[in-house]
């Protein structure tokens, strides 16, 4: 969460966790070092693409920040 949360775009090894909690419209995930060669050339050539995940990957963790985070215990527990 933290890379997608400071705008980067990410291309990362396949992990199942984080298959389910993103789209390949928000990350992107590798299975071997040709897939991460071509993938890697691919982001690179394509400048929109990657501004395209980055905005996505950012709009599904922005609210994870701890604000929102810290605002949503208080009003489960109301205690203010």
């Amino acid at each position: 969460f933290e890379l997608p949360a400071m705008g980067a775009c990410v291309l990362t090894n396949i992990d199942p966790v984080e298959m389910e909690l993103f789209t390949s419209k928000e990350k992107k995930f590798f299975k071997s070092y040709a897939d991460l060669h071509w993938q890697l050339s691919d982001l690179i050539s394509n400048p929109e693409k990657r501004l395209r995940m980055k905005q996505q990957s950012h709009l599904k963790v922005e609210k994870y920040c701890y604000d929102n985070i810290v605002y949503d215990l208080v009003n489960r527990i109301n205690i203010f």
